[in-house]
């Protein structure tokens, strides 16, 4: 009668805990054990009709794990209902199943919305950053990169031309190349992980630091649930700027990602960049599309930047009939090469790790054509261009470049608890296609002279690349965390340590608080760009203009081209156990980062 007097809600807590307590009767056949619990659930109702918080929380916390979550559920609920929503979130963060902590979470945060008088998607919005605080990517493309180069913003020459299978990402072939250490116990490795230097400034640098991803989730999970956003330090992965190794803790629920990081700051594009080595700092959005990627599309996604078959169809009537010279002939040229349709595939075109692959894809093609700097031992394609022996042109194929991965094998222990990977995690592949009358494209299978020349020095000089380019360090931080998180869902680490992904998981989940990645303008076609060189034949007096019309490309990722299992190598030493003894998750669960 009391329950009834005070609250409707707490009313039926207290029949569902009369018919739980009538349901274990039938079941317990007077086994004292279950008596004992049949007191304490009755002790920690008292306390919970009486608004006796503390005592009921810590009563329950005597109980089964299970029972122990159900009950943090109901008094969380009870807290919110008389007003205490921080003790509320306090307790449901207490809570152990993910899938019930998620479940209390969204309930809590649907009753908040509806008092607040919000509307239904005001909590929605605050996995990430609201979409007016991120550069369009149009004005990126066309203000930022090569803008003199651009149809619509400068007069600069040169073209590219982006075919499909760009970049393409299948990061689930190279978790195959997976090798095992049979001689490494992955408890000997866990054992070691103990320390904690106590650091809790994420904006410190450290050699080796740990992100639980699990917990990590909690937390900004709890953050949506309240109606806050995203704190920086979650937003910037506490500052990480590489991923070493990833640790599964079944015994403790943890999943963890360990690498070096340090203080940031934005720099002149506003990406968060380490501030010593202006490497950027991982990105929680581009970690949470990547997961969703590996358990909706088996990890693979890319981009191409695509000529139109009328408009190459146009361009080869053009170079063959065209009867104009120098500016004109150019301008003319650019006109019949048109407009070429950009297209995301296997994420969303509309996030920030979508925009990285578009960009590193056009700025590859740039680089190439001579029309941006690149470094000493990458000449660009049109520098490689020479005349046959016999003194004729080369052919005029079409060129074909695009990004994939590059990774040496990945390392496991023996109990495949403990995973590294080493590489560059970047190559450059191409091939040399042809065009028929009808601006179709021919493939050859085949790459050879300066195509495959450029395609060669740009993957071995890469580091050197992303040292002047950021945007390829940003490329590679893509690749690393499709490479882990396909890891995380093949080797099946997810199920051991009873991670659900309640809240990084699909954010088309009904009834359910989910992540919410933040999104951008979203380019669907860029103006075609031509370049040219001039070659002289033998005879003094004669020059001959041979003319590059189209490079294709983009970028591809395919976690099945890294992950055969006679790529899985066998670590025989001490290494992972050594570089990982700092890597042990916390007591203190409200830590998602430690060093």
């Amino acid at each position: 009668m009391f329950c009834f007097l005070r609250n409707r809600f707490v009313l039926s807590v207290c029949l569902a805990t009369f018919i739980a307590s009538s349901v274990t009767i039938s079941q317990s056949d007077g086994q004292t054990t279950n008596r004992a619990d049949r007191t304490t659930t009755g002790k920690i109702q008292s306390h919970l009709d009486a608004g006796e918080f503390p005592l009921a929380i810590k009563l329950a916390s005597t109980l089964p794990k299970d029972q122990n979550d159900k009950w943090l559920g109901q008094i969380s609920q009870t807290q919110l209902a008389a007003g205490s929503p921080t003790a509320a979130f306090d307790s449901a963060g207490q809570i152990t199943n993910d899938l019930r902590r998620s479940s209390v979470l969204s309930s809590m945060s649907q009753t908040q919305s509806a008092n607040a008088d919000r509307g239904p998607n005001a909590n929605g919005s605050m996995g990430g950053v609201t979409e007016q605080d991120f550069t369009p990517l149009i004005d990126l493309i066309t203000g930022t990169i090569a803008s003199e180069s651009w149809l619509d913003t400068g007069t600069g020459l040169g073209t590219i031309q982006a075919y499909p299978a760009g970049v393409f990402v299948d990061s689930s072939g190279t978790l195959k190349k997976l090798k095992i250490d049979a001689k490494m116990s992955s408890r000997e490795i866990r054992s070691l992980a103990i320390s904690d230097s106590g650091n809790r400034r994420a904006q410190w640098p450290a050699d080796l630091r740990t992100i639980s991803l699990t917990r990590l989730e909690r937390e900004a999970q709890l953050l949506a649930a309240q109606g806050r956003p995203l704190d920086e330090e979650m937003a910037n992965l506490a500052g990480m700027t590489e991923i070493k190794y990833v640790i599964a803790y079944p015994e403790s629920g943890d999943i963890v990602i360990a690498g070096p990081a340090g203080p940031w700051k934005k720099d002149k594009r506003n990406r968060s960049v380490n501030v010593e080595s202006g490497k950027p700092v991982l990105q929680l959005d581009d970690l949470v599309v990547c997961l969703r990627n590996a358990w909706g599309n088996n990890g693979k996604f890319g981009c191409a930047i695509t000529p139109r078959q009328k408009n190459l169809a146009a361009t080869q009537n053009f170079l063959a009939t065209s009867k104009l010279k120098g500016k004109k002939w150019s301008r003319q040229l650019r006109e019949v090469l048109g407009k070429q349709d950009v297209e995301v595939f296997g994420i969303d075109a509309r996030t920030h790790a979508s925009r990285i692959l578009v960009e590193a894809d056009y700025r590859m093609k740039l680089i190439g054509m001579g029309l941006e700097p690149s470094v000493p031992g990458v000449a660009s394609y049109l520098d490689r261009i020479k005349l046959n022996p016999d003194g004729s042109l080369p052919p005029m194929d079409v060129v074909r470049w695009w990004f994939t991965l590059n990774y040496d094998d990945v390392v496991s222990d023996a109990d495949r608890m403990v995973f590294t990977f080493n590489g560059s995690g970047v190559k450059v592949l191409s091939e040399n296609e042809l065009l028929d009358e009808q601006g179709k494209r021919i493939h050859t299978g085949q790459s050879h002279g300066p195509t495959k020349a450029f395609a060669r020095d740009f993957t071995k000089h890469f580091e050197k690349i992303a040292t002047q380019y950021p945007i390829y360090r940003e490329l590679k931080n893509v690749f690393d965390m499709a490479l882990v998180s396909s890891l995380i869902r093949h080797q099946d680490l997810a199920k051991q340590v009873n991670w659900n992904l309640t809240y990084f998981g699909s954010e088309h989940s009904p009834n359910q608080l989910t992540y919410k990645v933040r999104h951008e303008p979203v380019a669907r076609q860029v103006n075609s760009v031509m370049n040219q060189r001039v070659l002289k034949f033998r005879k003094p007096t004669s020059t001959v203009k041979h003319t590059l019309v189209g490079v294709s490309g983009g970028i591809s990722y395919d976690a099945h081209e890294v992950m055969s299992a006679e790529r899985i190598k066998t670590e025989t030493d001490s290494k992972l156990a050594n570089e990982t003894k700092r890597s042990r998750p916390q007591n203190d669960q409200t830590n998602w980062w430690w060093d």
